[in-house]
């Protein structure tokens, strides 16, 4: 009965320590996301940005011809 007693023991041991692994894994990947995503609203802006840019000088560039 006490074989059987330390086993599960450690096996909710190594089952909580399994989910605390998985719980920061899970929120790493949330961060990571987070900022992935907050990158890709700014690079998206930046290219709006200079398409319009380009596009103003290609309207400057054929009054000029």
């Amino acid at each position: 009965a006490l074989k059987r007693q330390t086993r599960i023991m450690k096996n909710r041991e190594s089952a909580s320590l399994s989910r605390k692994k998985k719980k920061a894994y899970v929120e790493k990947l949330e961060a990571d996301l987070s900022q992935i995503t907050a990158e890709n609203s700014c690079l998206r802006n930046e290219n709006n940005q200079l398409k319009l840019k380009i596009t103003d000088l290609e309207k400057e560039l054929s009054k000029l011809k």
